[in-house]
């Protein structure tokens, strides 16, 4: 356990956000609740230290609208969602966010608190990493499988970036990759193939390889 990190509960079930609380609090854990995710959202701040507990449905604004409200204004708080009713579809859309676990109800404590440990590691971590690398990662997670396909022929061989040459890598005409290369700078937010190669070469010099791409 870390005790300079919070555990926060969203959840509009008053009687699950007590019984959860209070058993979180029984094991030392600093525990801070919301109602709704309006609330939560309103009192949020980057000074925020742990991890988010949050149920899905919920009326107003549910889970999935408020990680995508946290996700734009560059939150890194590790996220837990749990569900009585979430379909699979709800746990796909969370986890590409980047949701640590999608947890059905009724769920074991043990398992809610080995989640909770692997969200507080991911907090930890994440803090360590740079503010050039986390502008990085957030630009390189809008990019679809197919522009992250085009990336990677980059990285691979980055003496011969022609359309033509791409195309034929990867099977598809070279019209097909000036429209893929047109989004992926836009969403990459470079001007240059040179700018794309010599920020792909930086992040990964630094970190071993690219963020993965999920292909669902």
């Amino acid at each position: 356990m870390t005790s300079s990190l919070s555990i926060y509960i969203v959840d509009d079930d008053m009687a699950v956000l007590t019984a959860m609380s209070k058993a979180l609090r029984k094991r030392d854990y600093q525990v801070h609740t919301f109602p709704s995710a309006i609330e939560f959202l309103k009192a949020y701040n980057s000074d925020f230290r742990g991890c988010l507990i949050l149920d899905l449905s919920m009326p107003e604004m549910d889970g999935l609208a408020l990680q995508e409200a946290l996700n734009e204004i560059g939150s890194n708080l590790p996220i837990i969602f749990i569900t009585g009713h979430g379909g699979v579809s709800d746990s796909v859309n969370a986890l590409k966010s980047g949701a640590v676990d999608f947890l059905q109800k009724p769920f074991k404590q043990t398992q809610l608190l080995k989640v909770i440990e692997q969200a507080f590691t991911l907090f930890s971590t994440n803090q360590n990493i740079s503010e050039e690398d986390k502008s990085f990662i957030a630009n390189y997670s809008k990019l679809s499988v197919r522009e992250t396909q085009l990336v990677t022929s980059i990285l691979e061989d980055h003496r011969d970036v022609s359309s033509k040459a791409l195309a034929r890598k990867l099977g598809i005409s070279h019209r097909t990759v000036d429209q893929h290369r047109a989004k992926i700078f836009i969403k990459m937010n470079v001007t240059s193939m040179t700018e794309l190669v010599a920020i792909l070469v930086k992040f990964k010099t630094r970190n071993g390889d690219l963020p993965n791409a999920i292909d669902v």
